[in-house]
């Protein structure tokens, strides 16, 4: 049995909250068909060339896995339900993308095929783990290590001083002057926990002023939330796949560009992770 393409599985909440109208899945055991991930592209116009970067982000960040920019493309799917939540590939509907394609991605179901256009049988983006928000992983981590690592996100008052002199009250994603700021970490110190496998605890090395910028006060939480990110890679776009609360609304952020520094690495760390925590599926699920 086959299904309409906009209703034949299930997804998480969250994903139908966003409105996600791609849906990327997982072939690592053809025919059988896993959830990976998928995108809202009536609110962001993503070319192929741009998902495939993601999807490689994605893939790095939450499967720790390397070299494989050049061994996958996408093809459209149509699926059938085999049982609740086991779906099979019931046809290949279109010819593989090419990576290098400026082409705009359309709505749709696809599958991850390997060059050749066989189903990429390894094991790739999975579709249950997920990188959490900065502040949620601070607050796990403070939970889990018995208040060990409370404060370790705090800012020193030297950096702020330092940071408040550099960027005299100008928010660096929206350029503005005109609105209360403050200091925030692009990549706070526990967000790097286990990234230097011979520390894994290094949490000073990031505690630097050139891990700081300044932002107006009311994106601070959301930036921390990870409901917005600077793609470094594509100009400093600003990506957002949520709607940020009502009471940010009067902070409006750019609609292409931000006013970071391109020359930042932490800023294309950050993003990596960014893309580890917004691609992959949950695993709440509702039928769609």
């Amino acid at each position: 049995m086959s299904f309409d393409s906009s209703r034949s599985f299930l997804m998480s909440q969250r994903a139908a909250d966003q409105g996600r109208n791609m849906h990327v899945f997982s072939l690592s055991c053809f025919p059988q068909a896993r959830m990976a991930g998928g995108f809202n592209l009536n609110r962001i116009h993503l070319t192929a060339k741009t998902f495939y970067r993601w999807l490689y982000l994605c893939d790095e960040i939450i499967n720790y896995q390397q070299g494989i920019n050049d061994a996958v493309v996408l093809r459209k799917i149509r699926l059938r339900t085999v049982d609740v939540l086991f779906y099979a590939v019931e046809e290949i509907e279109g010819p593989p993308i090419p990576r290098d394609s400026l082409q705009l991605i359309e709505p749709g179901i696809y599958g991850i095929f390997s060059a050749d256009g066989t189903p990429f049988t390894r094991y790739f983006c999975s579709p249950v783990r997920f990188h959490p928000s900065f502040k949620d992983q601070e607050v796990l981590l403070v939970q889990r290590s018995h208040g060990h690592y409370k404060g370790e996100n705090d800012i020193p008052m030297d950096l702020r001083v330092l940071a408040g002199a550099r960027d005299k009250g100008r928010c660096f994603i929206t350029g503005r002057t005109d609105l209360p700021t403050q200091c925030v970490w692009i990549l706070p110190p526990l967000a790097t926990f286990n990234r230097d496998h011979s520390d894994p605890t290094a949490f000073d090395k990031y505690k630097v002023i050139d891990n700081l910028i300044t932002i107006c006060s009311a994106l601070a939480d959301p930036f921390m939330r990870n409901l917005f990110a600077v793609d470094v890679e594509d100009n400093a776009r600003i990506i957002t796949f949520e709607d940020l609360p009502e009471r940010f609304a009067h902070v409006a952020l750019a609609s292409t560009h931000s006013a970071f520094p391109l020359d930042n690495g932490l800023l294309e760390v950050r993003f990596h992770i960014y893309i580890g925590y917004i691609l992959p599926r949950r695993r709440s699920q509702r039928r769609l």
